[in-house]
């Protein structure tokens, strides 16, 4: 009977502790230098992408992509425009840059958010997809 009461004490606390955890909250920001065309031919363009998870969860499985540059308008010459994290910790964030250089002068082009899909630690089998600040 004693162990059968501890056991269920046992219980008990892992799943109030997965409760208390909570769902990951993670946000994403997008951040281009200079911040607006025209973009003239040869003249790099830096995009920062920035990944905060305000938790009280952790993610896991974060993929960010970018995929607003397009090879016959931009050529990326430094890192890529995509990156993939294991897992991001509650309160942790990471920060990639990249560079793309205009292939020909573009007097207007529609920037897009960049779009983030990861695992929730508390929903684990559930993708939550979420997109950065928009122009």
């Amino acid at each position: 009977m004693k162990l059968c009461v501890a056991l269920s004490c046992v219980l008990a606390l892992g799943v109030s502790a997965a409760e208390e955890e909570g769902r990951a909250k993670l946000l994403l920001h997008k951040k281009l230098t200079p911040p607006e065309g025209p973009y003239y031919k040869g003249r790099p363009i830096n995009i920062t992408l920035q990944v905060w998870n305000q938790g009280p969860g952790n993610a896991y499985s974060v993929v960010v992509t970018d995929e607003n540059w397009k090879q016959d308008k931009f050529r990326t010459v430094f890192q890529g425009n995509n990156f993939t994290l294991d897992f991001l910790n509650a309160g942790e964030q990471f920060t990639h840059e990249f560079t793309v250089v205009p292939v020909k002068t573009i007097l207007a082009h529609r920037v897009k958010p960049a779009k983030m899909v990861f695992v929730d630690g508390v929903e684990g089998e559930s993708t939550i997809t979420h997109h950065s600040n928009g122009w």
